[in-house]
């Protein structure tokens, strides 16, 4: 059975791919992308308003949806916290059990990292960068008092995680650094 070139470092049939589920998600086949040659150039400006047309369509549908989720599992983390946030030896037991998960993966854990921090890391175990910018979202509901049963509505109307992430205030240490720098 001959294979799919973009698929072939996988090894996988197309006939395997599309149509497998994987823990429930259904995978597709990529599409190959197949460009001709345009004979003018108003041709390459027709085929790019063509795609800047589906992007827009993708940024209002597919990366909408893709953020509201984003939005919902983060307001999630910031209300499991929020309900056990002042429940010190709650907290002491639950850092210990992430903390061997941690391990488990193969991961360290800083001495300086917040347990929201933490929180946010054992939900995404993704980069480093979009951690810091989660957490520090997250910490700005926090400063705000947002309710936990807001939070999500809450990031959507300060426009998104980026938007509460810059607007958090920088801590003393922070302040202090920025000052020794100038």
């Amino acid at each position: 059975m001959r294979q799919h070139q973009y698929l072939s470092k996988f090894a996988v049939t197309p006939k395997l791919f599309t149509g497998t589920k994987l823990k429930g998600i259904e995978m597709k086949a990529l599409k190959k992308t197949v460009v001709t040659k345009p004979l003018t150039a108003k041709a390459v400006v027709l085929q790019l308003d063509k795609l800047h047309t589906q992007r827009e369509q993708f940024e209002v549908t597919i990366q909408a949806r893709s953020n509201e989720k984003l939005y919902e599992i983060c307001g999630l983390i910031y209300a499991q916290y929020c309900s056990v946030k002042d429940d010190k030896k709650l907290l002491k037991e639950i850092v210990e059990v992430m903390k061997k998960h941690f391990e488990d993966r193969g991961q360290r854990i800083q001495s300086n990292s917040s347990i929201l921090g933490l929180f946010v890391r054992y939900v995404f175990n993704g980069k480093r960068q979009a951690m810091h910018i989660y957490t520090r979202a997250l910490q700005f509901l926090l400063g705000e008092g947002v309710k936990p049963e807001n939070a999500a509505t809450f990031i959507v109307k300060k426009g998104g995680i980026d938007e509460c992430f810059k607007a958090r205030t920088p801590s003393v240490a922070q302040t202090s650094k920025q000052d020794k720098i100038k």
